[in-house]
């Protein structure tokens, strides 16, 4: 029997260091080596790790003959959000994105979410007992304390890194994200802190009321003052880090420091609740699919934005989390968040109950704040690949420290098939109270316990995560050589290296053929080699000529690919379609028609975009077509009507249409937009002087009175 015990023992003690280990190791997690520095890495490294300790679960369950899991009261809200999930991902407008994630953004996606919900279980199955989860929140702490070092002095210039671009570095990737750490951080701490300073009041009183002698009390009690020590000062950290680089209070650290903080960019709150309910009025019951929040940024996003800094950004997701899931997931998905977090409130207001109760101290509650803390948070922002894996691990770890709450719902089911073949279940309460030290009531935390009597379930769960590691392995390590080879590609374009540029895309292409980024690319690279060789100045030979022809369609082949089979959904592939096509007129003998086709389709996608507009107007410019060029030129100013291309181009329109009245009326809304101090005002003045003289000669002075006056 001790033989039987002992692997499951060290098998239990290597999965909980891994769970240690990787707590710690995401939030320092990057790699430079990939063209998605942050979240592509920490998603490979989830995944990886869930893998890996889900085959040593099950091994472990083999060896412990029975398959058990921890069963609490998120049990259901999980189960509902991945239920919705699923369905989203069915019925959404782009199965693919949905199931893998969109390239380049990666979060949410289904994938990810079933990893997560399997980290929860594998967490909350393994780790217990209150010392355990204290290891965890100091893993977590540590790794934190790190990041904020390495933030406050990315902040001071004392260390300098480029990932970033002009955002000070942090391998979290953003300062929002690092607040949402820091947030989480501080409370554990401080919860942890006055726990620590309860048991030091505890102990003096225990040593004064038995006169217990100065030795073995001595020496716990100098434990208890470490720890108080350590989580004090990780406050204090946490707390000046937060203070200087939050989004929430650099403003006023600015002031103080007198240093220019940089912010970082978010779709506003009233143009992501117009396309949330614009998206929710489509698709009101599972959304657009996860991953999808993008396309319909671009199909619903307000006109206004045009007005603002933002007119030529397209945003990946919205204000908050909440409007992202009702984009993404319907309400049905948002219902079932919302059930999680009314579940998480419950909760702490039992073990708040329970605490007045019995006059003790809850574990719980710290954790169940920070559940709570978090609900709040994702009504403030969006969630990344980290912030979704902290709240996972603290989701898990909370269900863990219920152990000491009486919870009455909690039961032991047991599945048994009998030789009749009838499968039977049944569920028993089993609530224990045990008197803890100290006379605090502690109760063992119902565990439910799936036994098949033929012992062949932990076996079906070890061959199940086998085949699920080799499968989703496979995928993972061609998609990391996939990343590695883009990036080396884009160093390559940044060193002029033509053709170390077109391997790289093909390795990454032949390793991910589903990204639209890397084909994307490719096409673009293609055509520009094409470009290259047509334009060297010599003449060109047979076999210049028909590397042309293939390099052109490469091109096109791996635009069709995109635009047709991958993700049509996006107006931005779409508008590259139309740029290649473009270089074609003159080549290809539909190339004009293809072009406007394209284009077409990109401004069905993306409605409110002026510039699409104003690149199709200037096709039927080309073409000779000024009817259709000032139509578009026209509409493009409409959508934004402080659009100086726009005008300008519109003004060339009419003059090429003989319509000089309207040409100058255009060029002069092009000088009115312009600063005096813009190097192209005096340009732009110059030419409205040239179309004044194609004016006849009563309507050039009545137009030079009204401009006198």
């Amino acid at each position: 029997m001790e033989n039987g015990k002992q692997p499951v023992q060290v098998l239990g003690k290597i999965i909980k260091a891994g769970v240690y280990l990787l707590t710690f190791a995401l939030p320092l997690y990057f790699l430079p080596l990939t063209n998605n520095v942050f979240e592509f890495n920490k998603q490979f490294l989830i995944i990886t790790a869930i893998l890996i300790l889900l085959f040593l679960w099950g091994l472990k369950m083999v060896f412990d003959k029975k398959l058990s899991i921890r069963k609490s009261p998120f049990d259901l809200p999980l189960l509902l959000i991945i239920l919705t999930f699923i369905s989203a991902t069915i019925f959404s407008q782009n199965r693919l994105v949905s199931f893998m994630g969109l390239p380049g953004v990666f979060h949410w996606n289904l994938v990810e979410l079933i990893s997560l919900v399997i980290l929860y279980y594998i967490v909350s199955s393994n780790i217990s007992g209150i010392k355990e989860i204290k290891n965890v929140v100091l893993s977590l702490s540590s790794s934190v304390f790190i990041l904020s070092i390495i933030n406050l002095l990315t902040y001071f210039s004392v260390i300098k890194m480029t990932f970033m671009g002009n955002l000070p570095f942090n391998p979290v990737g953003s300062p929002t994200n690092l607040t949402i750490l820091i947030i989480t951080t501080l409370i554990l701490c401080t919860g942890l802190f006055f726990q620590n300073i309860n048991k030091i009041n505890l102990n003096k009183k225990l040593k004064t009321d038995a006169k217990i002698p100065n030795t073995k009390p001595q020496i716990q009690e100098n434990k208890i003052f470490l720890n108080a020590f350590i989580y004090s000062f990780f406050v204090i950290i946490l707390s000046l880090t937060f203070f200087l680089t939050s989004p929430l209070t650099s403003i006023l650290a600015s002031k103080i420091t007198k240093i220019d903080y940089p912010k970082e960019n978010f779709l506003e709150l009233k143009a992501s609740w117009n396309i949330a309910m614009d998206t929710f009025q489509n698709v009101p019951l599972l959304g657009s699919g996860p991953s999808t929040f993008l396309f319909d940024y671009n199909s619903f996003r307000p006109q206004y934005l045009n007005s603002t800094i933002f007119w030529d950004s397209h945003f990946n997701k919205p204000v908050n989390e909440y409007f992202l899931i009702l984009s993404e997931v319907g309400l049905l998905g948002l219902l079932a968040f919302i059930f999680l977090a009314f579940k998480g409130i419950i909760t702490f207001l039992k073990a708040f109950r329970f605490k007045q109760e019995n006059s003790g101290s809850v574990f719980a509650l710290p954790l169940l704040l920070t559940l709570i803390i978090f609900f709040i948070v994702f009504a403030l922002t969006f969630s990344t690949t980290i912030t979704a894996f902290i709240f996972i691990l603290i989701l898990a770890i909370t269900t863990v420290s219920l152990e000491e709450i009486h919870m009455s719902e909690e039961v032991i089911l047991s599945l048994s098939i009998f030789k009749e073949g009838v499968v039977s279940f049944g569920g028993i309460i089993n609530e224990k109270v045990v008197l803890k030290k100290g006379g605090f009531f502690q109760t063992k935390s119902p565990v439910i316990e799936a036994k098949l009597k033929t012992e062949a379930l932990p076996w079906i769960f070890l061959v199940f995560s086998i085949i699920l590691s080799i499968f989703t392995g496979y995928y993972l390590t061609r998609f990391l050589i996939a990343e590695i080879s883009y990036k080396n590609a884009l160093d390559a374009i940044n060193n002029n290296e033509a053709m170390k540029t077109y391997d790289n895309l093909q390795k990454a292409i032949l390793y991910n053929p589903y990204s639209d980024l890397y084909r994307n690319t490719y096409a673009q690279t293609s055509l520009l080699l094409a470009g290259s060789i047509a334009n060297n100045g010599n003449e060109l030979t047979d076999q210049d000529k028909n590397n042309i022809q293939q390099l052109l369609q490469q091109s096109v082949r791996e635009i069709r690919i995109v635009t047709e089979n991958l993700i049509p959904q996006n107006s931005f592939n779409w508008e590259l379609r139309a740029k290649v096509y473009r270089e074609l007129i003159g080549i290809a003998e539909d190339a004009e028609s293809w072009t406007i086709g394209a284009y077409n389709t990109a401004i069905t996608l993306d409605p409110n975009n002026s510039r699409l507009r104003l690149d199709l107007g200037g096709v039927y410019f080309q073409q000779k077509n000024y009817t259709q060029a000032i139509l578009n030129f026209q509409n493009a100013a409409l959508l934004k009507n402080d659009y100086v291309n726009a005008y300008y181009n519109l003004s060339a329109a009419y003059r090429e249409n003989n319509q000089p009245e309207l040409a100058v009326t255009a060029m002069q809304q092009v000088v009115n937009l312009l600063p005096t101090d813009n190097t192209d005002y005096q340009k732009a003045n110059n030419e409205l002087e040239e179309l004044k003289k194609l004016l006849p000669e009563e309507t050039t002075e009545s137009s030079d009175s009204a401009n006198n006056n």
